[in-house]
């Protein structure tokens, strides 16, 4: 399964294909837990990673093939770790830059932070 968004042309009513995960200048990434859970975020977040960057960047599956779902398999984060670790990185590409002084505060449970950290770490978050 493999994630596509269409915008229709309002003129001719045509469906075209806006994002998706395949091919190399895809707009999302498709993250798969060890725990086989998926989750898709924009390629722009996922770079915020310098460890999936490279793996985006290095796998020549990933770079030629226009029908290849970009997909990174990460076989020691669990699907609720991966899960706070894709909301983290959807609030610092929309925070980092940020111009606005009232950044709201990105919330862990206790539970789940040694493995966050973990996980953190391992990615270069």
């Amino acid at each position: 399964l493999a994630i596509s968004v269409f915008k229709v042309n309002m003129n001719t009513g045509d469906r075209v294909e806006y994002g998706g995960c395949k091919g190399p200048d895809s707009m999302y990434v498709k993250l798969t837990s060890s725990d086989k859970h998926e989750f898709y975020i924009k390629r722009e977040q996922v770079i915020l990673s310098i460890p999936l960057s490279n793996r985006l960047a290095g796998s020549p599956l990933l770079q030629d093939d226009d029908d290849t779902v970009q997909e990174i398999e990460l076989n020691d984060v669990k699907s609720h770790i991966l899960n706070k670790v894709c909301q983290y990185m959807t609030y610092r590409a929309r925070y980092e830059n940020s111009e606005t002084d009232e950044i709201p505060e990105f919330k862990i449970s206790t539970a789940a932070s040694k493995e966050l950290l973990m996980a953190a770490n391992f990615l270069e978050l």
